[in-house]
Parts: structure tokens; sequence; C-alpha cells
């Protein structure tokens, strides 16, 4: 064979393994995961912010109750 011709063969090979991979990147299937994951995040961070915001309310309440801070040396 020819120096081009060879030069093509081997160039059209890599070519068509990665257009024979190319269905395994599935893009579109990585931008819907991260936007679900983002969702996730979003919808749980007012809970978030619920739940901390009432547990540093209630904290001197507790101790209170309690009658001690609980330290421990």
């Amino acid at each position: 064979m020819k120096k081009k011709t060879i030069r093509r063969v081997r160039w059209a090979s890599k070519l068509a393994v990665i257009l024979a991979a190319a269905p395994l990147f599935q893009l579109s299937q990585c931008i819907t995961f991260n936007s679900q994951v983002g969702q996730t995040v979003l919808n749980g961070l007012p809970s978030l912010f619920f739940s901390t915001v009432q547990s540093l309310f209630l904290f001197p309440i507790q101790a209170l109750l309690s009658g001690s801070f609980n330290t421990t040396i």
C-alpha cells in the first residue's frame, strides 16, 4: 500500500472507534443527572435552614431544662 492510503486507513479506523464509542458518553444523561441533583439540593435548603435555626433557638431552653450544658473535660 501507499503511505497515503495507510494514513487514511489509520485515520478511518480511529474515527470508527470514536464514532462507535460516542453513544457511551450520553451527555444528555449527565445534564439530566446534574439538573436533578441541583433541584434536590435546592428543595432541601429550606428544611435545612429551618432545622438549623430551630436547634439554635431551642439549645438554651434545652440547656436550662436539663440543668447543665453537659460539659465534659
